[in-house]
């Protein structure tokens, strides 16, 4: 078996271009020859096993859990506003003959129920 000659003195040639790219002129490197590579290899495997198992499960069950499925729906006590600008009028061709504007604010509230002194049942 032989090894590859390497050798000693090496050859580059390097263009510098105004892009800024760098070429060594490594695009060219080619090997020529590997040396046979022999594997020789022999192996054996014995294996004698034997698995014996004996398994048993008892399970029962005495008392079932309580399982609560409580759900509540409800608001917080909650306030809701609506802004409000209304503008009534009579209009005939295009010209207005009477109008008035109502502005305020509207409002829902969400609270707690608390019975009234008129709620009352007597």
């Amino acid at each position: 078996m032989s090894s590859p000659d390497i050798p000693s003195e090496y050859t580059t040639h390097m263009d510098l271009t105004l892009a800024g790219g760098v070429d060594m002129g490594l695009d060219d490197i080619r090997i020529n020859t590997i040396a046979p590579i022999t594997l020789n290899s022999t192996s054996a495997l014995n294996s004698t096993s034997t698995l014996t198992t004996t398994n048993a499960l008892s399970l029962s069950v005495e008392r079932l859990p309580r399982i609560a499925l409580d759900v509540t729906m409800a608001m917080r006590p909650t306030r809701i506003s609506f802004p409000v600008n209304m503008k009534f009028g009579v209009k005939s061709m295009g010209m207005e003959l009477f109008c008035f504007h109502v502005c305020g604010e509207s409002m829902v509230i969400v609270e707690d129920y608390v019975p009234r002194p008129a709620e009352l049942c007597p």
